[in-house]
């Protein structure tokens, strides 16, 4: 196991801060540790969720996942006899668990889904919206600017001793402090539903 040890400055109050955290860590919020501020949030990934179109394929969406670089699993992709044009990286997504992440993007769009194929008859931002619902976190890359992913998934103020769960990888917890929150500890998606205040 590493150990990293990582200083910030506090943008609300400018403190210097420093804390530790170790390469087997899921998920960090490092909060100021004179005033509370988030300093920034660490996470995990073990892969990505990658969403591709091709220019001769109009109307469809590839969704897919991969735990290699997005670039290296589009390659091959592109370099398959069966593909008629190369296809267009229009958005990718940082994942703990890509493999689940993408099952379950596959079932919220299963209605547009052609029949036995990683492909979808949707909008890019319809797909993007979904994805990044189902991740919990913006797009890592995304190519077109006039995607309107809306605002950050809202977050809810949790009282301490309050216990959550997490619709996606079913994670449960309980809040130790009154604090904002907005997503699972665990796996960052931001279905959290409370259990008991």
């Amino acid at each position: 196991m590493a150990l990293f040890e990582i200083s910030l400055t506090c943008q609300a109050c400018s403190k210097e801060c420093r804390a530790t955290i170790s390469d087997t860590a899921e998920a960090v919020h490092l909060r100021c540790t004179a005033c509370g501020h988030i300093l920034c949030r660490v996470r995990a990934l073990k892969g990505y969720v990658y969403v591709l179109s091709n220019p001769r394929m109009p109307g469809l969406v590839k969704i897919g996942c991969t735990t290699r670089r997005v670039e290296e699993r589009v390659e091959e992709l592109n370099g398959a006899s069966g593909v008629p044009a190369p296809f267009t990286m229009e958005a990718y997504f940082g994942s703990s668990t890509p493999e689940e992440h993408e099952a379950e993007i596959h079932k919220r769009l299963g209605a547009q889904r052609v029949k036995g194929r990683e492909f979808f008859e949707a909008g890019i931002t319809t797909v993007v919206r979904a994805v990044q619902e189902v991740v919990g976190a913006r797009p890592t890359y995304l190519r077109g600017a006039s995607v309107n992913l809306g605002p950050e998934p809202p977050g809810v103020f949790a009282d301490a001793g309050t216990r959550w769960s997490c619709g996606l990888c079913k994670h449960e917890w309980t809040v130790s402090q009154r604090s904002a929150l907005s997503q699972c500890p665990l796996c960052q998606s931001s279905s959290i539903v409370c259990l008991s205040r």
